[in-house]
C-alpha cells in the first residue's frame, strides 16, 4: 500500500515537473495559438450587410492619383456618405499634420466631419526616437473637435499576428475606445 502511494506521488511529481518545464519553455505556445486560430475559424460568420469598407487600392490610386490625396477628396467622400444616410464613418487614416499642398482642404474636411457628426478618427502611440517618451499621435485640433477619437494600437503575439486588442487604451490612462468600439458607440 505504501509503495503504491509513493508511486502515485512520484508520478504526480514527474507530471508536475513536465508541466512546469513545458510551461516555462513556451514549447506549447505555438500549438496554443494554432488551436485558438482554428477555433476562431470555426466560429467565423459572414460580415453584416450594413457594414461597408472603402479601401485605398490600386483602382482608387489610378482614379484619384498618388497618395496622399488632398483632404478635399476625403471631405467629398464624407459628404457623399452623409448624403447617403450612413450611421457612422471611421477613418483608419491619420490626419495629424496639415495638408501643405492644399491648405484649404483641411478646413473643408473639418466642415464635412462636422456636418456628418458621426465620424471616428484614429489615435495611436508613437515615439519620436528610440527610447524617447511615448506620446499620442492625434489628428489635427480642428478634426478633434468635430470627430470622436479611437485608438488603433494592437499588441502582436509571438508569431507577429494581432489576435486581440484592448477595448480601451491611452497614454497613462484608458482615454480612448478602440476604433471599432468607438464606431459602435456612435
Amino acid at each position: 500500500m505504501r509503495a503504491k502511494t509513493l508511486e502515485r506521488v512520484g508520478l504526480l511529481a514527474a507530471l508536475l515537473l513536465i508541466a512546469l518545464a513545458l510551461s516555462s519553455s513556451k514549447a506549447l505556445e505555438r500549438w496554443n495559438l494554432l488551436a485558438y486560430d482554428s477555433a476562431l475559424w470555426l466560429m467565423s460568420a459572414p460580415a453584416p450587410d450594413d457594414v461597408v469598407l472603402a479601401a485605398i487600392d490600386e483602382h482608387s490610386l489610378e482614379a484619384l492619383g498618388r497618395w496622399p490625396w488632398p483632404r478635399r477628396i476625403h471631405a467629398g467622400l464624407v459628404d457623399r456618405l452623409t448624403e447617403a444616410g450612413v450611421r457612422a464613418v471611421a477613418f483608419d487614416i491619420v490626419f495629424s499634420e496639415p495638408d501643405l499642398s492644399d491648405p484649404g482642404g483641411d478646413q473643408l474636411l473639418a466642415e464635412a466631419l462636422r456636418r456628418n457628426g458621426q465620424v471616428v478618427l484614429p489615435v495611436f502611440p508613437m515615439s519620436d526616437t528610440v527610447g524617447s517618451q511615448i506620446r499620442a499621435n492625434l489628428p489635427l485640433v480642428e478634426f478633434q473637435s468635430v470627430a470622436k477619437l479611437g485608438h488603433v494600437d494592437a499588441e502582436l503575439d509571438k508569431d507577429g499576428l494581432a489576435r486581440s486588442v484592448y477595448l480601451k487604451a491611452g497614454i497613462g490612462s484608458t482615454t480612448w475606445s478602440h476604433l471599432s468600439l468607438a464606431l459602435l458607440e456612435l
